[in-house]
């Protein structure tokens, strides 16, 4: 059996060709200053290790090797992975380039995470993996040569105008090769921000802000909009269509440690509910007043009442609400009463936008499944993936109770 001794090591072969390339291009620009010539920046990282058997015995010879890229150092999927035949000399030691066989993505040095390297010879488990250092991540330098993995190109301003000094620019693209891009148009509507609806056009999106107010989101154009403020905050003029909800706060009793969650509190109907405690008067019975907006904001009132301390099973509403007020009778003297009274609003905007319980799926709906994968199905053929469905879905008039 063959285990591998991994070396600390990392080299990348630069010094030589940047040497090479230096000289070259001297030469070249002694020649044409105008036409320098770059290089890609090569996809492969030099590593060097060694092979003993199981005795400690060196051995020399071609073995296969396997090399990984992870992001942990134990466990977890590798991120890149290829094998070699590897020449080892007669004191076991090898060297070769990570990426000869299958090049090593640029993208897993760009994000600022570390990156181990594992190395197992065929037939062995892999050996404790290697962190690697500085060296590899040199690959970024590759988006150097871009700005935002456009090229410089994409910044240039268009030609101008004929007349002024259009000839100039002419000259400055022809002479220096570069291809001005076409001229710019479109309309758009004034505090929207702008949306290329081409590669040469410009319209408008659905983001719009006047002043140093909030940037809002415009929904299917009849003004109503989501508005996202800079503290997190959501509000929306218009319905909320969701799967579920709940709060997540630092656990109070383990702040660092947990979380805490707990689940809205759902209905049918657009329900409030107000809850309270009374004491009763020497004959049994308590007015309770509400807020002087109770009446106008619901409607078909229910009512729940708890005696607490002692039994109190005479306990009834007296008198239901009327002017923002009801009252209680049949209780203990001078008892404690916990009391809860709901209501469905009635509010102008609540009687314009009623929540309807079911609702026929038609047209491109029919069929489709908001979560298929939990019933089975397959989401590429019986999920809503398609946006405009789904803005349908959601702005669809819905019929009132």
């Amino acid at each position: 059996m063959l285990r591998l001794r991994a070396l600390s090591r990392l080299l990348v072969m630069f010094a030589c060709s940047a040497m090479i390339c230096g000289t070259s291009s001297a030469q070249s620009q002694s020649a044409n200053v105008a036409s320098p010539k770059s290089s890609a920046v090569p996809n492969r990282v030099r590593f060097q290790g060694s092979i003993e058997d199981q005795n400690g015995k060196a051995i020399s010879g071609i073995a296969g090797v396997t090399f990984a890229l992870y992001q942990e150092e134990q466990g977890g999927g590798a991120l890149w992975m290829e094998t070699q035949n590897v020449q080892a000399d007669a004191t076991g030691r090898y060297s070769v380039s990570l990426g000869a066989n299958k090049p090593l993505p640029v993208e897993l040095f760009s994000s600022g995470e570390a990156r181990w390297l594992g190395v197992q010879v065929a037939g062995q488990k892999e050996q404790n993996r290697i962190l690697l250092l500085s060296v590899p991540y040199a690959l970024k330098a590759a988006d150097a040569e871009t700005v935002g993995g456009l090229p410089p190109s994409a910044f240039v301003l268009a030609a101008p105008p004929s007349g002024g000094n259009g000839g100039a620019a002419s000259a400055l693209s022809s002479s220096a090769g570069i291809l001005l891009p076409a001229t710019i148009v479109g309309t758009g509507t004034t505090n929207f921000l702008p949306l290329w609806t081409n590669a040469t056009t410009l319209g408008s999106s659905a983001l719009f802000q006047t002043g140093t107010g909030l940037p809002l989101i415009e929904a299917d154009g009849v003004g109503s909009a989501l508005v996202l403020d800079t503290s997190g905050n959501l509000a929306i003029a218009s319905n909320m269509s969701k799967a579920g909800g709940s709060f997540k706060i630092d656990h109070p009793l383990n702040p660092s440690g947990k979380y805490l969650y707990h689940s809205f509190v759902e209905s049918p109907d657009m329900m409030n509910i107000y809850n309270g405690t009374a004491i009763l008067d020497a004959k049994g019975k308590a007015a309770v007043t509400l807020p002087d907006w109770f009446e106008a904001l619901n409607r078909d009132f229910r009512y729940q009442l708890t005696a607490l301390g002692a039994p109190g099973p005479n306990l009834y509403i007296s008198k239901k609400v009327v002017g923002n007020r009801f009252e209680i009778a049949g209780g203990q003297p001078n008892a404690e009463v916990s009391w809860q009274v709901t209501g469905v609003r009635h509010d102008a905007w609540a009687e314009a936008h009623r929540i309807p319980v079911e609702v026929q799926k038609t047209g491109e709906e029919a069929g489709k499944y908001l979560h298929p994968d939990l019933f089975g199905l397959a989401p590429e053929k019986f999920g809503m993936q398609n946006a405009a469905v789904l803005r349908r879905a959601a702005s669809a008039k819905r019929p009132s109770n």
